[in-house]
């Protein structure tokens, strides 16, 4: 979740390579990786995890979908 609120598309990718659970969640906001990269406007991030195979159909514990077009 680091590498993609850092918008390091580099580590994003490495760490799907090395087969790394892009849908782990985090237990207080019920936000993945993706949605952290969508929050944070870390457009890198976002085209990496999509590219990866990340749920970009995913929503926090409150039922919240990122703002796609804005960062697609």
């Amino acid at each position: 979740m680091y590498g993609a609120k850092a918008n390091s598309a580099p580590c994003v990718t490495l760490l799907a390579n090395a087969s790394a659970d892009l849908e782990i969640v985090d237990r207080e906001f019920g936000t993945t990786a993706f949605l952290i990269a969508c929050e944070h406007g870390c457009a890198s991030s976002v085209s990496a995890l999509a590219a990866a195979g990340a749920n970009i159909l995913a929503v926090d514990k409150d039922g919240t979908m990122p703002d796609l077009p804005m960062l697609l």
